[in-house]
């Protein structure tokens, strides 16, 4: 039995929906904790079924806040993309509170899409105490390396001592700052720069290196991605297990961006076609069947509410214009 656990709110729920579905089609047995993070997800996924094969518990905010009455002082302090940041200890130690027989538990960001089995990466961890992947930025991406080595995507615990220090002392951070910006003074970005500690502090950290975990815009650039006869994806030589479609959204009627164009780089016709559409239709699907039975638009793929950055109007122009050329020049679209 493999245990998971993952946040979204409605916004993300298709990806949620989506997430299930590939683990069910690449793992072995699995339970699910999904922490519903306002009422119009809850409302749906408490009513949808999972099946033999993945169990999935739905948690609702009251419930998570109930167990850990300080997110509530933390909830007013907070936009809503830090809030749901500050979360993701507190639902880790959630799961390992109610699920006494769960024995490693792993994190997952809710836009992650599994194209093969995630046992690739669990006979990598074998018996550590605590697994992390690194950005592995490539590029122009490299800037980006001040808001962490580490991406929080996929994170593993395990119920021994080394493992419940770690995640405490993520939870005590996370509990103490969270912020959507970079803080230069304290080394600190949400709760994703915590993790580039834990190699120093604790023992038992795994950092994950196979090339097909964790594929995202930022990395995706420096690696030859192909297919094989029977549609396999190929990183290199390495199977893709999952990617990772962090800032994929909608910017036209039936037009999205990769946003790989941010890293100047030009998604290569299998990144394109066998990655981003099959998501695309995947979350897509979802978010039409979530919004007929809501009867509203609720569900909007990749959406995510996080505080605009201030600018004068003509930087605020400029910057927008830059960005169109940008995806124009990488050709950074996919159409529904």
């Amino acid at each position: 039995m493999r245990y998971y656990c993952t946040l979204f709110d409605v916004n993300y729920l298709p990806n949620f929906l989506a997430l299930y579905d590939s683990l069910l089609h690449t793992s072995t047995k699995l339970k699910i904790y999904a922490f519903c993070m306002d009422q119009k997800s809850y409302d749906y996924l408490s009513k949808y079924q999972g099946n033999s094969v993945g169990e999935i518990v739905c948690v609702n905010l009251s419930q998570l806040m109930n167990e850990f009455p300080i997110l509530t002082e933390l909830k007013q302090q907070r936009s809503i993309v830090e809030f749901y940041f500050s979360c993701s200890p507190f639902i880790c130690s959630y799961v390992f509170l109610k699920e006494q027989s769960c024995a490693l538990l792993t994190y997952l960001d809710a836009d992650l899409y599994f194209f093969s089995s995630a046992e690739k990466i669990y006979e990598e961890i074998g018996d550590a105490s605590v697994a992390i992947i690194e950005h592995k930025f490539h590029g122009w991406g490299k800037r980006y390396m001040k808001y962490g080595r580490f991406n929080v995507g996929w994170v593993s615990f395990r119920r021994d001592t080394e493992g419940q220090k770690c995640l405490k002392s993520w939870l005590n951070d996370c509990q103490e700052w969270c912020f959507d910006y970079y803080d230069e003074a304290g080394q600190r970005f949400g709760d994703q720069k915590y993790l580039d500690k834990w190699e120093h502090e604790f023992s038992g950290v795994k950092i994950i290196k196979q090339k097909g975990a964790n594929v995202a815009p930022w990395n995706a650039g420096q690696y030859k991605i192909s297919k094989n006869a029977q549609n396999q994806i190929f990183i290199d030589q390495d199977v893709l297990v999952f990617y990772h479609f962090a800032s994929f959204k909608k910017i036209a009627p039936d037009t999205y961006t990769t946003s790989m164009s941010r890293y100047m780089v030009r998604p290569c016709p299998v990144l394109k076609t066998d990655i981003y559409k099959k998501y695309l239709n995947e979350v897509a699907k979802y978010s039409e069947i979530i919004n007929k039975a809501l009867a509203s638009d609720a569900a909007e793929v990749m959406k995510k509410n996080r505080t605009a950055v201030n600018q004068n109007s003509i930087r605020k122009s400029a910057t927008q214009l830059f960005t169109s050329f940008r995806r124009w020049y990488y050709n950074d679209y996919i159409y529904k």
